[in-house]
């Protein structure tokens, strides 16, 4: 394969040349491949899918770090050697690593610095010319791990795409693998942890069947597909052996293609790169203009810009010269000056008779014809030239020709000028003429400067007017014109380097360069980068359980019925017993709402199942839940009955539109539009009750699921019991998950919410939005949150879950889950037998319930009726009083009832518009920190390859992401506010209602504190791209933007324009808040305030009738004092 060889080792030498460092780290590593013969297997896949541990069981060596959480944070390779390592700390240079530091090659494998780690093995199970490469996880968090990835992927002669059981569909699976079925890729799909099934859940051949139809519709085509366990190496379905013959199958098939592959490598890489060059030259405007009229148009509108700015500056500076090179002082003018000098000499007279008269008449004579000259002169050399620069400015800055005057507007130089300059007392002489010329020509200057200043004036004040704008339009030009410069100098260098990269094979390298290529930089150990150790674990709260020692609760609630027995028939307590029956009432029906979310087949209904202790919700490996499915108690209705609401027709219509979709168009190939082409339309906008095999198909089929709203399942069990609802809510990562709004409901009105994710793929990238949401949530109050971590049965030891457990704590606390409580459980292991730490968090749960939930809803009852007796108390003592304390109590009284009673609820406008001025403004701060996150995730070498169509996708997900995380902040602002107002309402009332409290000892105001309308949906935010395109211009080539300074500065411009951007929004969406806040204010006011004043006239009638009419509460007080002995 020398041709081979040389063509990779010409291609790698121009990627150096041109420093595309990531191109020429790759192309080296290509040129090692071919020269050295390799057959490279690579095994990719979502992090814990189990790509260590598969290369540990081929291996027979624990050589690769294996865990639940993100084990490898760069390429690892492994191939037949002397044992031993080394790892590449940057794109060029390598590390050897000493022998005592292989026993950490599991942590150099987490270090992020490190680009690739290489380990030789001497039990290698292939051949010496193979190589094994692990990858990082495609779906974690971290985006340098998707990076490191889908860059090396190209180097493997076969790929192995492995998936978790559980996790086969998601969304990204199904995306990388059409992406490899459209490239003609050699890959084979495996599906790991088969060990999990439940035959009794679903048939396994019914699962292969679902996957190979679901495989099918989305044109995924593998070379083949092995179902395994690593854990269970006896499973019945286990093909983990035919998989390791087939290994060597692609291996000899390799070998036999060597030369076609190495073709590939090189066509791969050249395409990569040409084809970058190609869409960016060909997506570049085209230019017109050559860059010296670029320039030149630049220099004038600097110019111009200079005079928009400093007008007054700049018109003085260019008039002084054009005054003083006019040529006025010509010789015959200076003999009249000289002229009318000789005559302005003491000495000077005229004839012998009266020559005091002729004298002076001769003078004013010379004066009128040198004056006349004068302005001869500047009429003729001056004035024109004066003229033509104020209609050059006019012109130039495109000013109103009304601003400029017509000539002989213009005034006529005054005498003055030359009389002026005539000095007492000197003799007549050269030097003194000569000086008088310049003292005129002085003198000249000044009165032009004089004469203009009001027309400098007049343009100025205009300026100031429209000046802004004219300003604002230059920048904008030459904004374009710069980069019209960029985009040509970009142009030249971009067809450049293409056709260095089309005539690579031009290039003699000599032996030397080629030793240099293929040799690797070796450096000193002592640039090794040292793993970073997490302090975030000590930020966790500890994940110990409460005590154990949880016994049912029953509430006796008979004393309390007995008091508005004896109290209710009396006028002073019928409203505070009314209140209080209706409390007993509700405690006897009362229900609480347990919300559960997670990703997709993290176990969710799994979990519900184990809490209620039967399979009730139907489980699979593929995604179920696309609805809201409550489980209710049954309150008469038929157990395992279910109550389906079904969308209307506008609801489903919107939700098509979404996807670019509706019902009259359904063309689309997408799972739910595909759906809905099948799906039962005639129960639109219905509701049924059906039975439980109906509910089954409903949520189990697609084609029914898709047109679900929400599901009521009525179930019996002791949770229903205690009045327990449970929401399961559709997975955060499922290609259903179209609930923002309705999942946001339910966090935020919750009494509590079980979060789950699954063991073996801990906290994805799936869970990060909804947990952010689920903190921000717990931020606004009280707010009750289980973190489970299911199937933690899969831990090899103690140890090992304890890390999971650790992890996905530091996981919540970064994302602002403040305190959590992470608990491991096996849903699995509970429905099917016990499960000790299922059994725990049950536990917990249920004391939770029973002690946070029910027994502080009785402790709050059982006060009311305290309370309750205590205010009779107060009244009896009233009726007592001696007649004086009567008497001015029931002046007193009638004050109040000729009093204007109103609750004054419109004070809280201002409070509220404060408060929402102030969440806005921390609402602005914290969004723009998150979009830095943002840019690097949608701004990365694998999505941006320098065509423009890649840059605009990429500023459109950064705008799409970050208007969705406006959207979910605004739910919270909003929430933020419902709950700040209604604190202040009740805050007044309890004001209002002390104030009265020593006169109407029995006054408990409950009006309905209704403020239902900051709980309307939320309008979804978006950014049009078009106004931020030019951010674009940052990015010159893959090199300058990812490794200089180019995505800095993108993501800088993008900031400032987005704070501008997002002000105005949340300034429009502020301003909603409060005006239509005020109007619904003043609603409320009227309507508490007529429900107040008739509370407390009907007191106040009450208390006069005690006072008035000496009743006695002998009876009433026998009977309370009778019911507290027993």
């Amino acid at each position: 394969m020398n041709e081979q060889r040389m063509r990779l080792a010409q291609l790698t030498d121009v990627f150096d040349m041109q420093a595309e460092t990531e191109s020429a780290r790759l192309a080296k590593t290509a040129l090692r491949k071919v020269t050295q013969n390799e057959i490279w297997i690579a095994v990719c896949g979502h992090f814990s899918a189990g790509k260590s541990t598969l290369l540990n069981n081929w291996l027979g060596d624990g050589v690769l770090p294996t865990s639940p959480i993100p084990t490898s944070a760069n390429i690892v390779t492994l191939r037949h050697g002397e044992i031993g390592a080394s790892v590449a700390v940057n794109g060029t240079d390598w590390i050897r690593l000493a022998p005592n530091e292989l026993d950490r090659l599991s942590d150099y494998c987490k270090i992020e610095e490190i680009k690739e780690v290489e380990y030789a093995l001497p039990r290698f199970p292939f051949g010496s010319d193979v190589v094994l490469m692990d990858t990082p996880g495609i779906d974690s968090t971290d985006e340098r791990h998707r990076q490191a990835t889908e860059r090396s992927l190209f180097l493997a002669d076969h790929l192995f795409f492995m998936m978790d059981y559980n996790h086969v569909q998601s969304e990204q699976n199904i995306k990388l693998m059409k992406q490899f079925s459209a490239e003609g890729r050699p890959y084979s799909i495996i599906i790991n942890q088969i060990d999990k099934h439940d035959e009794g859940e679903l048939p396994f051949s019914t699962f292969k069947r679902s996957l190979e139809t679901a495989f099918t519709r989305h044109a995924i085509n593998p070379d083949d597909m092995f179902y395994i366990s690593l854990r269970e190496l006896d499973h019945p379905e286990n093909e983990v052996e035919r998989l390791r013959t087939y290994v060597q199958t692609v291996i000899d098939a390799a070998r036999e293609h060597a030369e076609a592959r190495a073709d590939l490598l090189v066509d791969t890489l050249l395409a990569r790169s040409t084809g970058a060059h190609d869409a960016l030259l060909n997506e570049l405007p085209v230019i017109e203009k050559q860059p010296t009229e670029i320039q030149a148009r630049l220099q004038r509108l600097d110019k111009k810009s200079i005079w928009l700015t400093a007008f007054r500056r700049e018109f003085f500076k260019h008039q002084t010269p054009i005054v003083a090179s006019a040529p006025i002082m010509n010789y015959e003018f200076r003999e009249l000056l000289r002229d009318y000098l000789e005559s302005c000499a003491p000495e000077f007279k005229v004839g012998l008779f009266f020559s005091k008269d002729k004298t002076r008449q001769e003078r004013l004579r010379r004066e009128d014809i040198a004056v006349k000259e004068f302005n001869r002169l500047i009429d003729t050399n001056l004035r024109p030239h004066l003229i033509k620069y104020a209609e050059d400015i006019v012109r130039d800055l495109k000013l109103p020709e009304a601003i400029l005057s017509r000539p002989d507007t213009l005034p006529t130089a005054p005498s003055t000028l030359i009389s002026d300059q005539v000095k007492s007392g000197a003799s007549l002489s050269g030097d003194t003429v000569l000086q008088f010329s310049r003292d005129i020509e002085s003198a000249l200057a000044s009165w032009v400067t004089k004469v203009s200043e009001p027309w400098v004036t007049s343009v100025e004040t205009y300026l100031e007017a429209e000046g802004k704008d004219r300003i604002h339009a230059i920048e904008t030009e030459q904004d374009e014109l710069y980069d019209m410069l960029d985009t040509l100098a970009l142009q030249r260098q971009l067809a450049e380097q293409r056709d260095e990269l089309i005539n690579y094979t031009t290039r003699d390298l000599t032996d030397s360069r080629m030793t240099d290529l293929e040799t690797r930089h070796y450096v000193t150990a002592d640039q090794l980068p040292q793993k970073q150790v997490e302090h975030q674990q000590q930020e966790v709260a500890s994940t110990s359980l409460l005590v154990d020692d949880i016994t049912a609760l029953s509430f006796d609630f008979s004393y309390e019925y007995a008091v508005c027995e004896i109290l209710e028939n009396h006028p002073l307590f019928k409203s505070r017993v009314k209140s209080l029956r209706h409390k007993l009432a509700r405690a006897e029906s009362e229900t609480y709402t347990l919300a559960i979310f997670g990703a997709f087949s993290s176990g969710k209904s799994s979990t519900l199942n184990a809490l209620l202790g039967e399979t009730v919700l139907p489980t699979s490996p593929n995604p179920l839940t696309a609805s809201i499915t409550k489980i209710v108690p049954p309150n008469g209705r038929a157990n395992k009955s279910a109550l389906i609401t079904f969308k209307t027709r506008a609801e489903l219509e919107a939700e098509l539109n979404g996807y670019g979709a509706s019902l009259d168009a359904l063309h689309l190939d997408h799972p739910f539009v595909n759906a809905v082409k099948n799906a039962p339309l005639s129960y639109l906008g219905s509701q049924e009750t059906v039975d439980y095999d109906t509910f089954c198909s409903f949520v189990t089929e697609e084609e029914k699921s898709c047109i679900v709203k929400e599901i009521e399942l009525a179930i019996d069990s002791p949770w229903a019991e205690r009045g327990i609802i449970f929401v399961d809510t559709p997975g955060a990562d499922s290609q259903f998950n179209r609930h923002s709004e309705v999942q946001f409901g339910y966090m935020r009105d919750a009494d509590a919410v079980l979060f789950v994710t699954y063991y073996n793929h801990a906290f994805t990238e799936a869970d990060r939005e909804l947990v952010i949401q689920l903190g921000r949530v717990q931020g606004t109050g009280d707010h009750h949150m289980f973190f489970l971590v299911n199937a933690s049965d899969l831990a090899a030891d103690e140890a090992e879950r304890l890390a999971v457990t650790d992890y996905v704590s530091n996981q919540l606390t970064k994302l602002g889950v403040r305190h959590p409580t992470v608990l491991p459980i096996s849903s699995r292991n509970a429905i099917q037998g016990t499960d000790a730490g299922f059994d725990r968090f049950s536990a917990k749960l249920e004391q939770f319930v029973d002690h946070d939930l029910r027994q502080a809803n009785a402790v709050r009852i059982k006060d009311e009726a305290h309370t309750l007796v205590t205010a009779f108390e107060d009244v009896v003592r009233e009726a007592e009083a001696d007649a004086s304390v009567k008497a001015a109590r029931r002046d007193k009284l009638e004050q109040v009832r000729t009093s204007d009673n109103r609750l004054n609820v419109t004070t809280l406008e201002d409070p509220f518009k404060r408060e929402t001025d102030e969440l806005l403004a921390h609402l602005e701060t914290r969004s723009l920190l998150r979009l830095s996150d943002f840019v690097k995730e949608t701004f990365h070498p694998v999505e941006v390859d320098g065509s423009k169509a890649s840059l605009e996708r990429a500023l459109s997900r950064t705008l799409d992401k970050y208007a969705y995380d406006i959207h979910q902040e605004l739910q919270v602002f909003q929430y933020r506010l419902e709950r700040f107002l209604k604190r202040e309402t009740e805050r007044l009332i309890e004001r209002e209602t002390l104030k009265l409290r020593s006169l109407l000892p029995t006054l408990s105001f409950e009006g309905t504190v209704d403020i239902d309308w900051l709980r309307d949906a939320v309008d979804p935010v978006t950014f049009e791209a078009a106004p931020f395109r030019h951010v674009l211009k940052h990015y010159k080539n893959a090199n300058q933007f990812f490794e200089g300074d180019g995505r800095t500065k993108l993501r800088d411009d993008l900031s400032a324009l987005l704070k501008t951007a997002v002000r105005e929004q949340l300034a429009r969406v502020g301003s909603h808040q409060v005006e239509r806040t005020a109007t619904h204010l003043a609603a409320l006011e009227t309507t508490l305030s007529q429900d107040w004043d008739r509370e407390v006239n009907d007191l106040v009638a009450g208390e006069l009738s005690v006072l008035s009419d000496g009743q006695l509460f002998q009876d009433m007080t026998q009977r309370l004092a009778a019911l507290r002995k027993d």
